[in-house]
């Protein structure tokens, strides 16, 4: 059996799905999380992009109390890096088949207990 790793707080279950996310959802650029204590219009998450990256931007404000609200926003974020093709942000109807790919893998695809198995860098939340 593998090992897992528990995680002890959001930031540390982000990081899990983030890498679970890398290895189910190729992006045509790399993607940085980070962590903003509270975003404009009390928003939960904003994905933008440079000409080298995407920054998917998470307010800990808003996603602090809920691992499924903090690990379902990372998935909607990521579907915007893998479909993210120009600079249109949006929902168009490849960012939906490519959530709807993502949240079906990892509800139903057993994708919560996989990214158990990625490492963690502990991450102490004051």
């Amino acid at each position: 059996m593998a090992r897992t790793y528990r995680a002890r707080n959001v930031k540390e279950r982000v990081q899990q799905t983030v890498a679970w996310c890398r290895e189910h959802s190729p992006t045509a650029l790399p993607v940085v999380v980070r962590w903003q204590p509270s975003l404009p219009c009390r928003s939960y998450a904003e994905t933008t992009r440079d000409s080298r990256r995407f920054y998917v931007t998470l307010s800990f404000s808003r996603l602090r109390g809920s691992w499924v609200l903090a690990n379902d926003t990372v998935l909607h974020e990521w579907a915007h890096c893998a479909t993210w093709l120009d600079h249109r942000p949006g929902h168009p109807p490849e960012f939906w088949a490519e959530y709807g790919r993502l949240y079906a893998l990892w509800c139903d695809g057993d994708g919560a207990d996989e990214a158990k198995l990625y490492p963690i860098r502990r991450v102490r939340i004051r």
